[in-house]
């Protein structure tokens, strides 16, 4: 139920703040005087959409705030959102708000905490239903008609167990349908798979064998390469003609026909004869190292080829590695093996597929016999609360087809009606009068008010087009469904306010700039002068007051 809620900046309100009670509200005031600009703010809570043109003054912000306080099956709907959206639960209470800026950005808060519009959506639609005409169409939904009868016939544990066994005997099926297709692929292509697979064998596949023989080929490559440097630098060093070793022992020949003759040219010759030591050492290490490297062409060779199978295996059955390639043999050798029981293995998932079909059909058939039940209920109480609504002549029928399985059992659900004495039954879209329509959708609701927890409803004008004595037995509904939920209606019926547990009038006042909407909570004598207005359009007309207080005496 709501609490609380507080309206600032937004359209003609200012700032307004009230407490509901938890039963039946009413809400009164003149035409224009702002009561749609109340429900557009609780459609602000409902995710609805923002607009800044809203917004009164370009200064400060709108804000529209509802605590509402929860059953304890709602409370615990409330904090499984919460706490995916990790945001704190406030336990039995939570609080919505709905921020909008000059500009038309709007921002959403739960409990404080900033949340996606879509969190707010879904939190709102546990907490509260703002019905209007738009609403009555609801009455034509199958999804809707269906639920009607499960919460009449309280069938919540029944379709939980439906539900399972559902999804069991589904899958059970989805299984079989695939392992047969299977199966069927793999008969019609044995032979291809067969070829597949013998040249899969026959490749004699080892894991890591690739990244071995690319790291061997690397090597040689490099023994190669390492070999041609190796003969070039001896040839550089001492074998070529004119090689190092040589041009030195010359420099030498020739340095030493001139030693004697100064003390430096004897030290020249001296270091050129140490050097010739040191290159004859560094070409002897070269060679001996070139003759060291073994190339072998060979090998390098079966690597290639090897290297070259395995390449083309990895492209033909798209793998990356031969690990893929060992576990794509495996598969084709376990799908060809498996031809042999093919026949004994869907055989077994046939059985458990028809084994689940009849326990889901026995729970269906548990709820089309509840169903049944309940939808002849359901016409009784129809036709029993409506009737003195003016529908003196309603005739329905809640039509129960059952047909194939289907995720909410196997029955088809049609509400069927008839508004005179001379018509046919139909669809209530195609025989009813909004107002017709209006009426039997407050008769629903009062009704599902005792099967289940609704969120907080609020009436919008659904008493159009109807006065007098059906006018007072719409109030009487409504109160006697505010005796299981909380109904807000906003109302121009006197009948209809009277029954109120709490009544709230809408009404306009002006200052020396601007004219702005404000509600208050009426007292006993103001709500009886209220309803004298209402009556007569003169809150002190004697008459009126007089038929003001027979009213609310009536009402208690």
């Amino acid at each position: 139920m709501i609490k609380s809620l507080s309206i600032s900046n937004y359209a003609l309100i200012r700032d307004i703040a009230l407490e509901l009670d938890p039963g039946f509200n009413v809400i009164t005031g003149e035409t224009g005087a702002g009561k749609s600009i109340i429900l557009g703010a609780l459609g602000l809570l409902q995710g609805k959409r923002a607009d800044g043109r809203s917004v009164t003054t370009t200064d400060s912000k709108s804000v529209v705030e509802a605590t509402f306080d929860m059953d304890p099956d709602t409370a615990a709907a409330v904090d499984a959102l919460l706490a995916d959206a990790s945001v704190d639960s406030m336990g039995r209470s939570v609080a919505l708000r709905r921020e909008i800026t000059p500009a038309g950005r709007s921002r959403a808060l739960v409990n404080g905490q900033p949340v996606s519009l879509t969190l707010l959506r879904d939190i709102a639609s546990l907490l509260v239903d703002i019905h209007s005409q738009h609403k009555n169409l609801l009455i034509s939904d199958p999804a809707f008609q269906l639920s009607v009868l499960d919460n009449i016939a309280d069938n919540a544990d029944l379709i939980g167990s439906y539900h399972t066994v559902y999804a069991e005997y589904r899958k059970a099926l989805r299984i079989y349908a695939d392992t047969r297709d299977s199966i069927e692929a793999t008969r019609a292509d044995a032979d291809y798979l067969q070829y597949q697979l013998d040249r899969l064998k026959a490749a004699n596949l080892v894991a890591g064998e690739q990244a071995d023989l690319e790291a061997q080929r690397q090597e040689l490559e490099s023994a190669a390469s390492a070999g041609e440097h190796l003969v070039e630098a001896a040839d550089a060093l001492s074998w070529d003609d004119t090689n190092a070793v040589q041009c030195v022992d010359r420099a030498i020949a020739a340095l030493s026909m001139v030693s004697d003759s100064s003390a430096q040219r004897a030290s020249l010759l001296e270091r050129l004869e140490t050097l010739r030591v040191e290159l004859a050492d560094i070409s002897d290490s070269v060679a001996d190292d070139a003759s060291s490297v073994r190339e072998d062409p060979h090998t390098l060779e079966a690597i290639d080829a090897r290297l070259s199978q395995l390449y083309a295996l990895l492209s033909k059955h798209k793998a990356e590695s031969v690990e893929e390639l060992i576990a794509t043999r495996d598969s084709l050798a376990e799908r060809l093996d498996n031809l042999a029981g093919a026949d004994t293995i869907l055989a077994s998932l046939k059985a458990e597929a028809v084994e689940l079909k009849r326990r889901a059909l026995a729970v269906a058939a548990s709820l089309t016999e509840r169903r049944t039940i309940a939808a002849r209920q359901l016409e009784r109480l129809l036709i029993e609360k409506a009737t003195p609504l003016g529908l003196k002549n309603l005739n329905c029928e809640v039509r129960i087809t059952t047909g194939k399985l289907n995720p909410d059992g196997a029955d088809t659900v049609d509400y069927l009606f008839a508004f005179n004495k001379n018509q046919q039954l139909a669809p209530i879209g195609t025989t009813a009068s909004g107002g017709e329509i209006s009426r039997v959708m407050l008769v629903l609701k009062s009704i599902l008010a005792r099967h289940m927890h609704l969120p907080t409803i609020i009436f919008d004008e659904i008493d159009t087009g109807v006065s007098g004595d059906v006018a007072s037995r719409m109030g009487n509904l409504m109160a006697e469904a505010g005796a299981n939920m909380q109904v807000i209606t906003i109302t121009h019926l006197p009948q209809v306010a009277a029954r109120g547990d709490a009544h709230f009038k809408v009404y306009k006042r002006d200052d020396d700039t601007s004219t702005f909407t404000s509600i208050t909570r009426l007292n006993p004598d103001g709500r009886r002068t209220e309803l004298a207005a209402m009556l007569s359009g003169r809150p002190d007309d004697p008459a009126a007051l007089a038929a003001a207080d027979s009213l609310l005496i009536s009402s208690k």
